[in-house]
């Protein structure tokens, strides 16, 4: 029987496109049998974290030791991205990955700092103006560029999408002034983690001391309480959306709330909480695959002992 060219080539595309959506989907899973990823160093103090699907590796920002460190998902070794020292501490937070670049929300310096992922190359530094309490805490970036949250400053900075190149040193855009509408800021720390819709146009950020959720609309720039039928998420800190799901990680209560959002995100309903036994003052999470990675800050212990190792919990989705 003679055989189609033309369907054998369409044969060994078929195969090639299954063999690459297997070694992607290879890449995003953590191994069944790791429940924790171990970091070196006594005074890391992790706090962001942020997932490169490309390179099966996520990165976590050493608050106390002003590094940033790479860890493999499938060995749990761990590099040093940015050495310990590098900055000073609590100027590395939030972290969030957009390509090949990692953006770095800088705490108490006030910048927002972004490196090329695949050389460690710092590629651009924005700065916000001085201010005798300023806390950049999260980033998030869309198509329009990246979103950074400020704990004590009533103002979500913005760093247009393309500026990396255009000026790679610069102030960020004060994009949002929170004076006037329902996210008023109080005694403590206030915005705290910010995630995007899948199409980028809603924002979605927690207010740390209230556990309130904020909605904002990005072509309006319209601020509202998202509705959890009188829910809040205190200490809420690191946040996760997976299409209308909402994880919060609740620092000091040490655990994630799974939250399911309405299609306009301007409501929504807890269905339950995850508390896991490893979970220490936890920050921040990422998704990979199933599980989520969760940092554990011991912030509680940086007068005292920390429990060395730090740790990178994994945490199931299911809850189990």
């Amino acid at each position: 029987m003679k055989r189609d060219p033309r369907t054998l080539q369409l044969r060994l595309v078929a195969f090639a496109l299954i063999a690459f959506l297997g070694w992607q989907v290879g890449l995003a899973q953590v191994p069944a049998e790791r429940t924790e990823y171990e970091l070196p160093g006594e005074g890391v103090f992790p706090e962001g974290i942020a997932y490169h699907e490309p390179s099966g590796t996520f990165f976590v920002s050493g608050a106390g030791s002003g590094g940033i460190y790479r860890v493999n998902v499938e060995t749990g070794e761990v590099t040093a991205f940015l050495e310990p020292g590098s900055r000073d501490p609590f100027t590395t937070i939030g972290l969030a990955v957009s390509g090949d670049q990692l953006w770095v929300a800088g705490g108490n310096s006030g910048e927002i700092v972004v490196f090329n992922i695949d050389t460690g190359e710092r590629l651009a530094l924005y700065s916000t103006p001085a201010a005798d309490a300023k806390f950049l805490n999260d980033v998030v970036t869309t198509d329009l560029g990246a979103f950074i949250t400020d704990s004590n400053r009533p103002v979500l900075w913005h760093v247009p999408a393309g500026n990396v190149v255009q000026t790679p040193q610069a102030e960020a855009e004060d994009w949002l002034s929170f004076a006037g509408t329902p996210f008023e800021y109080v005694e403590g720390f206030n915005a705290n983690g910010i995630v995007a819709s899948d199409d980028g146009l809603t924002l979605i950020v927690v207010a740390a001391n209230t556990g309130t959720l904020y909605r904002i609309d990005v072509e309006t720039k319209g601020v509202t309480a998202i509705d959890l039928a009188g829910e809040t998420v205190p200490g809420g800190d690191g946040l996760v959306l997976d299409g209308q799901t909402l994880f919060v990680v609740q620092n000091g209560a040490d655990q994630v709330t799974v939250i399911s959002l309405a299609d306009d995100f301007a409501s929504g309903t807890v269905d339950r909480v995850i508390a896991h036994e490893s979970l220490t003052d936890s920050a921040t999470a990422a998704l990979i695959g199933s599980d989520l990675v969760v940092t554990n800050s011991q912030f509680s212990a940086m007068q005292g002992e920390p429990s060395l190792p730090f740790t990178v919990s994994v945490v199931p989705t299911s809850g189990e």
